[in-house]
Parts: C-alpha cells; sequence; structure tokens
C-alpha cells in the first residue's frame, strides 16, 4: 500500500515537469457518486429454488449509510465510502486534446437480498416486506486514472469534452460475516476502462460536469452468500459466489483552482491626458464576435503596470502584470471589421523594459501568443482584423 502511493507522488511529479508557458498546469477538486454492480455466479438475478430468489441490486455511494452503529465503521470511513472524492492536475497539450490524471477515492456498493416466494408465483414487482434476508456490502477503492480529454466542439459558450482512458484501481474490502453472507477482508487491485463526457463553460473553465462508465477487468470479491430458505423445503442449504469487478456508471462534479478568471471591463469614456506614440504593431485575423485577451508577467515579477484601450476608449485603468494569467473578454464588432487594442506602460518597473506576454484566444483557441516589450514613452498596438 505505502509502495502504491509513493509511485503515485513520483508520477504526478513527472507530469507537473511537461508544463509549458502558454498552456500551464491546472489543478482541481472533484465530488461525485458512482452506481456500482454485482453479479451472483455470473447472474445480476435468478432462483436458486422454487421457495426463494436470490437478486443483485446496485446502489450509489451516497445510499451507503452514515450511522456507525449500522456500518460497524468510523465515521471518517463512512464519509469516504459515502461519496467519490477526486484531486486532479491537467496539462493541456494543444486547442483541442487536454492529458488529466489525479488521485481519487471513494466507496462502491450494493445488496444482496434473497427474496421469498410463495409456491406457485413468480417474482413479480420486488415488495421490500417479501424478503428473507439482506445484506449491503460495499469496498473501498483508490484509483490513479490517466485520461485523455478530446473537444468535441470549438466554438460556443459550452464546451463538451470526451473522456477516454484506463485507471489503475486499489480496491479494499472489509471482512463481514452474518448467518446469511459471508465475506473476507481483501485487497486487490485491479486496472479499469474510463468512457465519458464533460461539459464545462469554455471561457471561465472554473467548473466542469463529467458523467461516464468505468468497466472493471478483474474480479475483486470472493464473498459467499448461503441460503437458509431451501431447508423448508428439503433442498438444503445453498451457497453462492458474489463477483465485483469495480464496473460503475458515475457522475461528477469538478472545480479548478488556478483557471484564470475572466473579466468584462467597462469603457471608460474619458480619453487620458496623452498617450505614447505606438512603438510596435501586431496584426491579427479573428473572427467577428467575442475574443479574450490575457497578459502575464512571464519574467522576473517587478511591479509592472499597464493600461488597454479599445478603440480609443480606457478599459482597464490600471493592472499590475502577475504570474498567473489575467483574462479580459473584448468584442470584434462585425460592422466595423476591426479593432484596436493599445497596451501603454504606466511605469517600467524595478527593471527596465516593461515586459508581458499578450495571449488572444477565441472560442477555446489560442490564435497569438506574443512577447513584448514596452516602456512609458511609446505604446503596444493591436489590430485585430475580421477574418470573415
Amino acid at each position: 500500500m505505502k509502495s502504491f502511493f509513493i509511485l503515485l507522488f513520483l508520477y504526478l511529479c513527472s507530469l507537473s515537469g511537461f508544463s509549458q508557458q502558454h498552456y500551464p498546469l491546472k489543478l482541481n477538486f472533484g465530488y461525485g457518486t458512482a452506481y456500482s454492480f454485482a453479479t451472483v455466479d455470473g447472474q445480476k438475478s435468478f432462483r436458486p429454488h422454487q421457495q426463494s430468489a436470490l437478486v443483485a441490486e446496485g446502489r450509489w455511494s451516497q445510499q451507503w449509510s452514515l450511522n456507525t452503529e449500522e456500518t460497524k465503521l468510523k465515521s471518517w470511513e463512512n464519509f469516504l465510502y459515502n461519496a467519490q472524492f477526486y484531486f486532479g492536475v491537467e496539462k493541456q497539450l494543444n486547442e483541442r486534446f487536454i492529458l488529466a490524471s489525479g488521485l481519487e477515492i471513494g466507496g462502491r456498493n450494493f445488496t444482496l437480498t434473497e427474496y421469498r416466494i410463495q409456491d406457485g408465483r413468480d417474482l413479480g414487482p420486488i415488495i421490500e416486506a417479501y424478503y428473507a434476508n439482506r445484506m449491503q456490502r460495499a469496498y473501498l477503492v483508490t484509483s490513479l486514472p490517466l485520461l485523455l480529454k478530446t473537444s468535441l466542439n470549438q466554438k460556443g459558450k459550452l464546451q463538451v469534452l470526451a473522456l477516454s482512458g484506463i485507471a489503475l484501481n486499489y480496491a479494499h474490502s472489509l471482512e463481514r460475516n452474518t448467518a446469511f453472507y459471508k465475506s473476507k477482508e481483501l485487497s486487490t487491485f485491479f486496472p479499469s476502462l474510463h468512457v465519458g463526457l464533460e461539459v464545462k463553460e469554455r471561457y471561465l473553465n472554473r467548473v466542469s460536469i463529467d458523467f461516464g462508465w468505468q468497466i472493471g477487468l478483474a474480479n475483486i470479491l470472493k464473498d459467499e452468500v448461503v441460503i437458509y430458505t431451501g431447508l423448508k423445503t428439503g433442498d438444503g442449504i445453498q451457497r453462492y459466489a458474489v463477483e465485483s469487478k469495480g464496473s460503475h456508471v458515475r457522475a461528477g462534479i469538478c472545480f479548478y483552482f488556478n483557471a484564470p478568471s475572466i473579466k468584462k471591463p467597462v469603457p471608460i469614456v474619458a480619453l487620458p491626458p496623452s498617450i505614447p506614440p505606438i512603438g510596435k504593431t501586431i496584426d491579427i485575423a479573428l473572427e467577428s464576435g467575442p475574443f479574450q485577451l490575457s497578459i502575464v508577467d512571464d519574467q522576473t515579477i517587478d511591479d509592472d503596470s499597464v493600461k488597454i484601450m479599445q478603440d480609443g476608449q480606457v478599459v482597464i485603468e490600471a493592472i499590475g502584470l502577475q504570474k498567473n494569467e489575467q483574462c479580459f473578454e473584448l468584442q470584434l464588432d462585425s460592422t466595423l471589421g476591426e479593432t484596436e487594442i493599445r497596451i501603454i506602460a504606466l511605469n517600467d518597473g524595478r527593471i527596465k523594459p516593461n515586459t508581458m506576454r499578450v495571449i488572444i484566444k477565441q472560442y477555446g483557441k489560442e490564435v497569438n501568443n506574443a512577447f513584448i516589450r514596452t516602456e512609458t514613452t511609446h505604446s503596444v498596438q493591436i489590430l485585430l482584423r475580421t477574418s470573415k
């Protein structure tokens, strides 16, 4: 167990080394639920004899009881069994693909129920009053997923991504013995395949919702169900093996810690007393509509600050440059055909000149990434022209 977490730590450290300047690593935390399955001797439900039917029923993580007296577990253990918790890291490879990994821990649970059947009647609708024995079974799973996220659409406020990949899992189940159900404490490593969809707001990238299906590739339980109902009919005690491969349906919500915030600046009509002459011009072709302008100080942080204007109006009066991207959503009007962005240095910082990286994105795609130098004596002009 200790070696597993050591390998996990080394793996995440190696992944963080792949970061590039304009595609920084994104950290996130997720919370979700899983609907798990089990089978009895390879079947989901069957009739061992005329007097009873044994049924395996899937359950959601949140259906696990938090009552310590009922589960015989500590409060913090019940908390882990009751949901899925995920700590992740993402590395964007390009405009379409993202590599994601992390650490997930959460419970899987299901029930095995023996239902009484009266002579000459089929099982019919399952009614709670007719069960003879019931056992809720759970196991805790720690997972190391490796997923590839593929963007399915390049435009629109919502971005849809297809998820595909594998997960290395460590399952631990506790010993539980009753007259009906017998299980041994068991720890198992098993692989699983993952497919799913993720939906998130394209520009903010603060929150996402995901849905998935994970297919386990190895049995992780060695439990036994003992059917005593057969004694009444002379059939004797029936014993059946219970299997679960960790397959489950899942849903969750994910929060990103260091995603750049996007602001909509409000133009200030009054012009500044003086505008420095243009020292550099950058010409960029864009589609008409919204676009994002990000600025970041990727050199030594020395208290540089700038003013940003659009078409002669001040949209950002003063902003200090930081290591993290500061993103602003602006508009390119199709009726005008072009818009002018002017970046004016308010100071030279502690180290001349004023340096920054300016990134232009539209519909989730990076259009331009430029490193610029400017001083208080001149400004940088960015001309954005409609390409369509």
